[in-house]
C-alpha cells in the first residue's frame, strides 16, 4: 500500500493522476522537469544540470597511474603493436570463429571493450524500472512526457530520467498489428516529423541528466553506479547515454507499450556525432534494438582508429560536391583523451598512447550488434566531416560486412554515405523508414535500397585498394544520386 501512494503522490506533479506504474513502486525521490530543446540536439542535446557550483574538481585522467587487477586482461603498458586490423572471425588464441562459436566470440570482443575503452554494461537483472505518464481522458496525448524510475536492488539506490514522447497519428495512418514501431534518439533533430508521418513514435532521452558531459562523472546514472577506482566500476559516459536509451525498452516491457500502443519489440536507437558514438555502444551492449543508426560518429564510434584520410583527396561531383576535395585532420586517439572527451571513456582507455596497441578496432564493435533478426545502419557524410572521417567509417562498412556474410546475415547492414550534414539528414531518414519496413513488415521498398551496400568511396576515383582486404562481397560501383523525395 506504501508503495502505491508513493506512485500516486509522484503523479499528482503531473496533475493528480496516473496512467500506468510498474510493481516496485517509485521510491521518494522527486522528479524534475523535461529539459528543452537547446537548439540542434545533435550537438547541444539536453541540459541536465542547473549550475556549475560546487562541482568536484576534474581530473585530467590521463594522470591517473594504471591499476593492476584480476581481470586476467593484459595491462595497457604490456600490449605489444598489432600488425594490420585486429580480426574479428579469430579468438584471442588464434582459433576460428564459426557461426555456431560466434556467441563466445561476441562475449570476447564485448569484454575487452569494457575492459579497455567504455567500461562496464550494468546488468540490468539488478534493477528495478517502472514509469509514469501522465494521465489521460478518453485518449493518451500524443506529445507527452514519460518519467522512468530504476531502482539498483542491490543499494536500494533510484533515480529518475524523463523522456519526450511523440506519437503517430493513428487518423492519418493504419498501426502495424503489435503497435508502432519506434526511436529512440539521443537528441532532437533527427527528423521527427518524418518519423511520425511513417508511422515510427519517437522517444527523445535527457541525456544531460542521464550523465554529464565531462570527466567528472555527475548524473543519475552515477548515482547509481559511482565511478570507482576498480575497473568493475568504471562506466564511461557513452555507455551511460546507452544504459539510458536502453530504460526506454525495459519502461516499454513493463507496461507503458500497451499505454501508448507502442510495439517494444520493434525499436530503433540513432544519435549524431558523440551521440552516434554512444549509438554504436548501445548497439552493441542492448541486443534487444531491432536497428541501430550510428550517425557520423566517427573516431571511438564506427570509424576505424588505424585508418585516417587526412591529405587524401575525393571526388564527390556524382553527389553534387567539389571534383576534388581535400581531406583535413581526422579526429584521432589522442583526442579522445583530452578532458574534453576522456569522460566518455574509462580509465584505462586514457593509458594507450598507440592505436596499433589496441585488441580491438571498430569493425569489432559493429560487429557486436550481428544477429539474425537485427540490423546496422551506419551514416557517414562525405564534406564538411573530415574530422569524423567518413572514408574510414566505410572502411569499418566493410570489415563488419565480411563478418556480417561470414555468419550468413549480410543483408542486415545498410550505409548510406550523404553528401553534406553532420546529421540524420531527410535522405538518410527516407532510408531508414524504407529499409526498416522492407526487412521487418515485408513490405516493397520504395527506393532503390541496393544502393546502401556501397558508397561513393567505391567509385575508382575515390577507392583505396584496402577496403578489399577484409573479403566478403565487394560493392559495385554506386549509382551515386540521393533518395528520391
Amino acid at each position: 500500500m506504501k508503495r502505491i501512494q508513493t506512485a500516486l503522490c509522484a503523479a499528482a506533479l503531473f496533475g493528480g493522476g496516473i496512467l500506468a506504474y510498474a510493481q516496485g513502486g517509485f521510491g521518494g525521490m522527486p522528479m524534475g522537469g523535461f529539459g528543452g530543446f537547446g537548439g540542434f540536439g545533435g550537438f547541444g542535446g539536453f541540459g541536465g544540470f542547473g549550475g556549475e557550483q560546487n562541482l568536484p574538481p576534474a581530473v585530467d585522467m590521463t594522470t591517473l597511474p594504471e591499476r593492476t587487477d584480476d581481470s586476467g586482461f593484459t595491462m595497457v603498458k604490456d600490449l605489444k603493436p598489432l600488425d594490420g586490423i585486429p580480426e574479428a572471425m579469430k579468438f584471442t588464441d588464434g582459433k576460428e570463429v564459426t557461426p555456431e562459436n560466434w556467441p563466445k566470440r561476441a562475449e570476447e570482443i564485448s569484454r575487452m571493450y569494457e575492459y579497455y575503452m567504455y567500461g562496464v554494461w550494468p546488468d540490468r537483472k539488478g534493477e528495478t524500472v517502472t514509469y509514469l505518464l501522465p494521465p489521460s481522458e478518453g485518449g493518451f496525448s500524443r506529445n507527452t512526457s514519460m518519467t522512468i524510475r530504476i531502482k539498483r536492488e542491490s543499494t536500494g539506490k533510484e533515480g529518475a530520467m524523463n523522456v519526450n514522447v511523440r506519437l503517430p497519428d493513428a487518423s492519418k495512418q493504419k498501426m502495424p498489428e503489435h503497435g508502432w514501431p519506434y526511436i529512440v534518439a539521443m537528441h532532437g533533430g533527427v527528423q521527427e516529423q518524418y518519423a511520425l508521418e511513417h508511422g515510427f513514435a519517437v522517444f527523445t532521452i535527457n541525456t544531460g541528466e542521464i550523465a554529464s558531459d565531462d570527466n567528472r562523472h555527475r548524473g543519475m546514472f552515477y548515482d547509481l553506479y559511482p565511478y570507482g577506482e576498480d575497473w568493475k566500476e568504471q562506466t564511461g559516459v557513452l555507455m551511460a547515454w546507452a544504459w539510458g536509451a536502453s530504460k526506454v525498452i525495459d519502461a516499454l516491457e513493463a507496461g507503458a507499450d500497451k499505454a501508448m500502443k507502442v510495439d517494444a519489440k520493434n525499436g530503433i536507437v540513432t544519435g549524431v556525432s558523440r551521440y552516434g558514438k554512444s549509438t554504436m555502444v548501445c548497439g552493441a551492449f542492448e541486443k534487444r534494438f531491432k536497428m541501430v543508426v550510428p550517425s557520423c560518429s566517427g573516431t571511438g564510434g564506427v570509424a576505424m582508429f588505424r585508418y585516417l584520410s587526412k591529405g587524401k583527396t575525393y571526388d564527390f561531383s556524382s553527389l553534387g560536391g567539389q571534383k576534388a576535395y581535400p581531406y583535413g585532420d581526422n579526429e584521432q586517439l589522442h583526442n579522445l583523451q583530452t578532458t574534453g572527451g576522456q569522460g566518455w571513456f574509462n580509465n584505462k582507455w586514457c593509458q594507450f598512447k598507440d592505436p596499433k596497441t589496441l585488441p580491438f578496432d571498430q569493425h569489432m564493435l559493429c560487429s557486436l550488434a550481428a544477429d539474425k533478426n537485427r540490423y546496422l545502419f551506419i551514416i557517414a557524410s562525405c564534406t564538411g566531416e573530415d574530422w569524423v572521417n567518413a572514408p574510414s567509417m566505410w572502411m569499418t562498412y566493410r570489415a563488419t560486412r565480411a563478418v556480417y556474410e561470414k555468419l550468413g546475415i549480410g543483408d542486415n547492414l545498410a550505409c548510406n554515405v550523404h553528401l553534406t550534414g553532420h546529421a540524420v539528414t531527410a535522405e538518410d531518414m527516407r532510408y531508414i523508414v524504407d529499409y526498416f519496413r522492407s526487412h521487418v513488415y515485408g513490405e516493397k521498398p520504395e527506393l532503390d535500397l541496393s544502393k546502401l551496400t556501397t558508397s561513393i568511396f567505391e567509385l575508382p576515383a575515390n577507392k583505396d585498394p584496402a577496403f578489399d582486404q577484409f573479403g566478403g562481397t565487394v560493392p559495385k560501383v554506386p549509382i551515386t544520386t540521393p533518395a528520391s523525395k
